[in-house]
């Protein structure tokens, strides 16, 4: 029990180092997130399971982020992860008497964007290049390409294919 805090409390600290290199080195090496080749984690970030996590080339992870790979979370290469979003792959069972963990594993395919403080409920799939609009709940798989938004998150556009492009990791602000 305390291995497991002290372990939790390591991963929080890792989250305030202000070098996005050294952040990174420590979540590659020490808490055993795939993190590929130019994908970039922001600061103050929450993880849970980090070594069940995997995220893709060239994609940004925004600030104060919260990823959960207790059931296994994958995210594509390419992906911007706006602040404050939320995935879990774990819930509780609430008409079950011991109100057990139930859970899928999330994925999210390249070239996504997942505004500020959307929240991924478990076992949904974002296809290639859909958008998750700010404050969108997704309960349910989302199509490639769709633009969905709402609580519940409901289909209210389409992206054109021509647009992905790109790489999130080649349009960082540098600081002033």
């Amino acid at each position: 029990m305390y291995a497991t805090g002290a372990f939790y409390l390591a991963l929080r600290w890792v989250s305030y180092v202000p070098s996005m290199h050294v952040r990174n080195a420590f979540l590659r090496h020490v808490f055993g997130v795939k993190l590929a080749k130019g994908a970039v984690v922001m600061g103050h970030f929450r993880m849970r399971r980090p070594s069940r996590i995997h995220i893709g080339q060239g994609t940004v992870v925004g600030d104060r982020v919260e990823l959960d790979g207790r059931a296994s979370l994958f995210i594509g290469n390419h992906v911007n992860i706006s602040s404050e979003v939320m995935i879990y792959t774990l819930q509780h069972a609430f008409n079950q008497p011991g109100f057990e963990n139930v859970g899928a594993p999330v994925v999210v395919e390249d070239h996504v964007w997942l505004s500020t403080r959307c929240i991924l409920l478990p076992g949904v799939r974002i296809g290639q290049g859909a958008v998750v609009a700010a404050g969108a709940v997704v309960t349910k798989d989302v199509p490639a390409l769709a633009v969905v938004a709402g609580i519940p998150a409901k289909v209210i556009g389409q992206r054109s294919a021509d647009v992905l492009d790109y790489s999130p990791a080649d349009y960082r602000i540098p600081f002033l």
